[in-house]
């Protein structure tokens, strides 16, 4: 932008002579300066205007005195002195203009251009054009019939001009903006652009769509003023403004008002007094918001009246709050149904943003008394303070009522005033329940540094925390504490008594396994048996360089976790109050021998103390002593683990029964001994083949279970069996009782999995194949697995006194758009057919036409299940999304849904296909009777066709859907048609109808803003 004035050197008259001379002339000037004389005239006179002191690479009129602009001439066909302080250039004239210390130039192209050095102007006509891609305010590029330009001031002065440039509106679509004057004037001093008698439009040989003015004002950062302005369609005014303002800048208060349906005529205000705060929404959805918003602008502050770029850097407060991100915020609200409120919303980081507090609180006077008040409130506050050691949260809110939140949180923040133009304007719904209950709670942990105690490693408060929690009570209408927890504090130390180790570097192998993979259906049933898919888990076996340890460690962690809770709040006392206290170590003893074993021993004491005074006084106290005790050896693949109680204290005392205790000493029985076992599973390795044995044994004193294994690998194909033998201690001795064998083969083209079970403590002699089931599957695939077919059956030879029960027998066949599935089972004994379901989808249909400037889309998912043996269990959906598109002319965009539950129906006569395909065809009769009686449901639809013209875009819609109402189920369409500015999408001239339990009624617009 013009800023400062510009200086130019009158005219000699030698260097008017150097420029005017015709060629003889030229070379007698040249012959009496020794300057060659064959030379060209253009050359000649560089060369004698540089002799001169002049610039001979340009014709850029300079002077020892310093300015602030310097302007080039670049080009003229010819150049006469008209007096002396005025030249005329005429003929394809350019010129440059250049602020001092700027790299951006303006261009000014015209046929003709007076320099006036007395006047310091500059004055271009006949087709003149302006240029300047760095300004951002409708100067950028201008055509006009006359312009002046006083350099001095920096001022442009045009007659009839036409200003061009080009925006981005809240479609994201690019717009072009012209605004025309009869008279322009561009103020350096004010930084504005003036306008009068003009218009602002987007085709300025048709308008189709104007806003004219008598006065129009752009000012630096996107303002606009309007005075006398109608917003017009061709000809016809729609609108009148007598005086109009929209800030482009940010206005300090950032006010926003319009209409609500719910809080009628309304006023916000939100005043920044420390900081920005960053909670104002830009008005992203807003055509004047995107249209006037400058796209150069920098981070604006606050001036006074509105926010503009400071070139002074923030001090004192205002500099703290900048590099803290803290602000504190005024906030003030007027509604006309609601009433009005004041408050804050503030963040404050102190200490090196180690404390942080923020408040969010609002005074509150209500048009309608609420609790017999019309003063309401609520107050958000918490705070957050961060160390290496010490952590601490707080959270204190406060409400007048549960709904007041709702009703005065969700406010607007930023500059708006669509619903000036009819515009649906709705509040955001950041608080949307109700608060019947809240809680006020204070949280902190504690890390205590312990480095000099040679036993203790780290000693942490990991938890303290004290809440209170309040309820609403409608009888009282007022929050009453309900529950009270004071305090709950966990405790937890841990650190090594003793320990010693010795390592060495060995060379060893490592395994790094593989995330789980998707799996296609034809590999899903092989790869869900828990037997076989260990042996499909892609391993990547690498060499390392690790350390093998042999080491001996005694470590310990201890705990305390207390917690008192209060469960009510009654006349002044508190009552139900619950104690737990716990306090527990775990003392450990871990020892390895390099790769020939590790030992792990774990005792764990715990004691605890509850207190029920809702339970008759109850006081509980717990004693146990638990051990646990693991040894491994890898090489041998050998692991023995015991979990046991060792002794077991509880006392019981109450109001009631007295003091009852329990004592429970260790024995060798099942109460003491919780889990007891050896196991032993090695993989051995032979070419291709990969084995792997196992045996697990659960031994005294629980019930004895062997559970043999074997599972064998062989690149694709895979086995594994198990035994499960369970001792019977009525018999004294072991009993076979489960049998699990399964098979998979997993090939690039073909798959397959079949999975046997024997129940053997079910074997009866007289039907040995009851006990029998099993699963199997099969499948035929191509390489990238996009076709398959697959045959997968679910066997059990004695179901519930069910002989040789088929669970499933189905056929599945995948191709890229169809998924089809028919299934078979035993039904009442006797095989059936159960069902057949196909699923068709497709989506992402393109077809392109006349250099691609047509298109067509489409996506279509369609289900049909049919159910042999239930018609009340077949049914079927059709979604379709079709699109059809002219480049810059039409865009048609269809969907439906259609459901039928009804097919029972087609079955009461035995011809089900005849009565389904006639009730299809009553379906498409729309406008006959045939659609009320047909069991095809249109469960919604949507029909949308949009015209882009120039200026305008016409939209229309139908959409209709089943909406559930009191009386029923009822067809609901809803019809919208409007046109749509491009200039200012939010702009809309629109109605909208709604078809409502026969009527149709006026609604406002689906398309308003959300």
């Amino acid at each position: 932008m013009f800023v400062a004035a510009i200086y130019f050197l009158p005219a000699t008259p030698l260097y008017e002579k150097i420029l005017l001379s015709e060629h003889d002339e030229l070379v007698s000037m040249a012959e009496l300066r020794n300057i060659d004389s064959t030379l060209s005239d253009q050359e000649l006179r560089n060369r004698l205007l540089a002799y001169e002191g002049y610039d001979e690479n340009s014709n850029t009129l300079k002077s020892d005195d310093e300015g602030n602009y310097t302007v080039n001439i670049k080009s003229a066909d010819n150049v006469r002195t008209i007096s002396r302080s005025k030249i005329l250039f005429t003929g394809n004239v350019e010129i440059t203009f250049l602020i001092k210390g700027s790299d951006n130039e303006r261009s000014l192209y015209s046929k003709s251009l007076i320099v006036d050095s007395e006047n310091k102007t500059i004055t271009a006509y006949g087709d003149v054009r302006f240029k300047d891609e760095s300004l951002d305010n409708g100067l950028g590029n201008m055509d006009a019939e006359i312009v002046t330009f006083l350099w001095e001031k920096g001022d442009l002065i045009v007659t009839g001009g036409t200003s061009f440039s080009q925006r981005e509106n809240s479609d994201g679509e690019t717009v072009n903006f012209y605004n025309y004057g009869d008279t322009l004037v561009y103020n350096a001093g004010e930084k504005g652009l003036f306008f009068k008698d003009g218009y602002i439009t987007s085709n300025p040989q048709r308008q189709y769509s104007s806003i004219k003015a008598k006065k129009i004002a752009f000012l630096e950062g996107g303002d606009m003023f309007l005075s006398s302005a109608t917003l017009n369609i061709g000809r016809v005014p729609i609108f009148y403004f007598p005086y109009f303002f929209y800030p482009g800048s940010r206005l300090n208060g950032n006010p926003a008002f319009g209409l609500n349906s719910d809080r009628g005529m309304f006023l916000s205000l939100t005043f920044d007094v420390l900081g920005e705060y960053p909670k104002i929404s830009e008005a992203e959805g807003s055509s004047f918001s995107a249209i006037l918003r400058d796209k150069n602008a920098k981070s604006n502050r606050n001036n006074g009246v509105y926010y503009e770029e400071s070139l002074k850097p923030n001090t004192g407060l205002a500099l703290w709050a900048e590099k803290s991100e803290s602000y504190v915020t005024l906030l003030m609200d007027a509604y006309e149904r609601t009433g009005f409120d004041v408050g804050t919303d503030s963040l404050l980081k102190l200490f090196n943003k180690k404390l942080t507090i923020s408040t969010n609180s609002m005074l509150v006077y209500s048009n309608q008394k609420y609790n017999d008040t019309n003063r309401r409130f609520f107050s958000v506050n918490e705070f957050k303070f961060t160390s290496k050691y010490f952590n601490l949260t707080g959270l204190v809110p406060f409400y007048s009522d549960p709904y007041v939140l709702k009703d005065y949180g969700n406010r607007l923040t930023s500059f708006s005033i669509d619903s000036i133009f009819g515009l649906s304007q709705s509040f955001p719904a950041t608080y949307s329940s109700n608060i019947t209950t809240y809680t006020t709670s204070i949280n902190g942990s504690l890390s205590i540094p312990v480095k000099k105690i040679w036993f203790l490693d780290k000693l942490d408060v990991t938890s303290f925390n004290m809440s209170s929690k309040s309820t609403w009570k409608s009888n009282l209408q007022q929050y009453k504490q309900t529950n009270i927890v004071y305090p709950d504090i966990n405790i937890k130390a841990s650190g090594t008594i003793f320990g010693f180790s010795r390592t060495k570097n060995k060379e060893e192998k490592e395994t790094v396994e593989n995330e789980k993979e998707e799996f296609k259906l034809s590999e899903y049933f092989i790869l869900s048996d828990p037997l076989l898919y260990p042996l499909y888990e892609n391993e990547i076996k690498k060499k390392s360089t690790t350390s093998t340890t042999s080491s001996l460690k005694l470590t310990y962690t201890a705990y305390e976790q207390f917690k008192r809770t209060y469960e009510e709040y009654l006349s002044g006392n508190f009552s139900g109050e619950t104690t737990v206290n716990k306090l527990g170590s775990t003392l450990t003893l871990a020892g390895v021998a390099e790769n020939l074993f590790t030992v792990t021993s774990t005792i764990t004491p715990s004691y605890s103390y509850t207190y029920y005074e809702e339970s008759n006084h109850q006081k509980t106290d717990i004693v146990s002593f638990n051990n646990n005790n693991k040894i491994t050896i890898p090489k041998l693949g050998i692991t023995w683990f015991i979990n046991s109680q060792l002794y077991r204290y509880k006392k019981i005392n109450d109001d009631n029964n007295g003091v009852i205790e329990t004592t429970e000493r260790f024995g060798w029985d099942k109460e003491s001994v919780k889990e007891h076992y050896v196991s032993l599973s090695k993989s051995f390795e032979r070419g291709d083949f990969t084995f792997t044995p196992g045996l697990k044994y659960i031994m005294d004193p629980l019930d004895g279970i062997i559970t043999p294994s074997l599972s064998i690998k062989y690149k694709k194909f895979t086995s594994a069996f198990d035994y499960k033998i369970v001792e019977d201690t009525d018999q004294n001795k072991y009993i076979g009782k489960t049998m699990n064998l399964s098979l998979g083969f997993l090939g690039t083209y073909f798959t397959s999995s079949f999975k046997a079970i024997y129940e053997r403590d079910q074997f009866d002699a007289s039907d040995p194949f009851a006990p029998f089931s099993f699963k199997s599957s099969a499948s035929l695939r191509n390489k990238d697995k996009t076709y398959s077919i697959t045959e997968y059956f679910d066997f059990d030879a004695d179901d519930n006194g069910v002989k040789n029960e088929v669970e499933a027998l189905k056929t599945y066949i995948v191709t890229p758009n169809l998924l089809f599935t028919h299934n078979f089972k035993t039904i009442e004994e006797v095989l059936k057919t159960d069902y057949s379901e196909v699923k068709l989808y497709k989506d992402n249909v393109l077809k392109y036409w006349w250099k691609n400037r047509i298109v067509f889309s489409g996506n279509i998912s369609a289900l049909f299940h049919y159910d042999y043996n239930n018609p009340y269990n077949i049914y079927s959906s059709l979604t379709t999304k079709l699109t059809f598109s002219v480049a810059e002319f039409l865009d048609i965009n269809f969907s439906f849904v259609t459901k039928n539950n009804g097919y029972y129906r087609y079955k009461k006569d035995g011809e089900f296909f005849k009565n389904m395909f006639e009730d299809l065809m009553r379906s498409f009769d729309i406008f006959g009777s045939g659609v009320k009686s047909t069991q095809f449901i249109m469960d919604s639809i949507s029909l949308e066709l949009i015209h882009y013209m120039s200026d305008w875009n016409l939209h229309f819609k139908y959409t209709a859907s089943v909406v559930s109402t009191s009386s029923g189920y009822s067809w609901v369409p809803v019809v919208t048609v409007y046109l749509k500015w491009k200039t200012l999408p939010d702009l809309k001239v629109d109605q909208n109808w709604r078809k409502y339990e026969g009527n149709w009624e006026s609604t406002e617009s689906v398309y308003g803003k959300k």
